[in-house]
């Protein structure tokens, strides 16, 4: 009786040593990664793939800008664009905004017009916020304002052509010609034209004399004359003049002043051999240039102007009047200045 009992009980107690046995063991999961490395490994995670972006796209907003009495329209077709440009009086500006209409292409981030590159003139154009940025051979940029949207249907068919073609496309208006207004306007290296005796009679002023390196093509110089003179207080009042005149009665002058910008309006500025100079115009009432000067922060008080009067000496008063050259050339011309030596 007694015998019976225990088998059960003996049962009952290797089960349970069994099933605590059982549930001390390690997981075989575990085990394997102690195993491999004595470490739980970390979870790899894999790079994600780049993002593909587009590239960045740049335009010119369609609209009709200006600065003083230029203007440009600038008019867009799906990746077409056109601009075409105006003056008043009409043929007064050779470049960008002469009386000419022509396709743009795309470069870097800017804008070229392909049709003045055969008159070796490299035109860039360039949205600024609201405005227009029109820059001339790599030179400071002229600043065209915001004037108006364009209206689609006040198009002329010349920019109706550029925009419904594929090729490069560029017309002049009827009677405006390039040829002439860009030869007179070409740059050459001048040496500012003095003889070696006018410099020695420069040099011997108490004051510097200042003269431009470059001068458009066919550029003459007509007047070189300085003085030393003094005031009754003993102050000095020396001066200075050097005239230069061009085609279609254009000049170009850097004289010692006592005026300053007063009445003029800013229109540009340019780095020099002389600091950061500030370009003014002087315009009509229908805001045709009539002049452009600047003034050197030098002893003297010297300024270059381009337009209003250049010395004559068979005209009335020794003077006669002369037309400014376009602002573009201006630009350069003043950053030609230099000090003679």
């Amino acid at each position: 009786m007694r015998s019976q009992l225990c088998i059960p009980f003996v049962l009952l107690n290797i089960i349970f040593q069994a099933t605590v046995a059982c549930t001390q063991q390690t997981p075989i999961d575990k085990v394997n990664t102690d195993l491999t490395t004595n470490k739980s490994q970390p979870t790899i995670k894999s790079d994600p793939l780049p993002v593909q972006t587009p590239d960045k796209q740049i335009s010119l907003k369609a609209s009709i800008y200006n600065v003083g009495s230029r203007y440009i329209t600038i008019a867009n077709q799906g990746s077409r664009t056109c601009y075409q440009g105006e003056s008043a009086p009409s043929g007064r500006y050779a470049v960008a905004v002469g009386e000419t209409t022509g396709s743009l292409y795309t470069e870097k981030d800017y804008f070229v017009a392909n049709g003045w590159k055969k008159y070796g003139r490299t035109i860039t154009l360039r949205q600024n916020g609201e405005n227009l940025l029109i820059a001339i051979d790599g030179n400071s940029p002229d600043e065209y304002n915001y004037l108006q949207k364009d209206n689609r249907e006040q198009y002329s068919e010349s920019l109706m052509k550029c925009l419904n073609s594929t090729d490069d496309f560029f017309e002049t208006a009827p009677g405006y010609k390039i040829s002439v207004s860009t030869e007179s306007q070409t740059l050459q290296v001048t040496g500012n034209l003095l003889s070696p005796e006018q410099r020695a009679k420069f040099l011997q002023l108490p004051i510097p004399v200042v003269a431009p390196t470059f001068l458009p093509t066919g550029f003459r110089l007509v007047q070189a004359k300085g003085e030393a003179n003094k005031y009754v207080n003993g102050d000095d009042d020396s001066s200075y003049s050097i005239d230069y005149e061009g085609a279609n009665n254009t000049c170009i002058s850097i004289r010692s002043s006592s005026s300053g910008s007063r009445g003029l309006q800013k229109a540009n500025q340019a780095e020099t051999e002389f600091g950061l100079v500030e370009v003014y115009t002087d315009n009509a009432r229908d805001n045709s240039i009539k002049s452009i000067a600047s003034f050197l922060k030098l002893k003297g008080n010297p300024m270059l102007i381009s337009g209003g009067s250049i010395a004559d000496s068979s005209a009335d008063g020794g003077f006669k009047k002369c037309n400014s050259v376009d602002i573009g050339v201006y630009m350069q011309v003043l950053k030609s200045l230099t000090l003679v030596k």
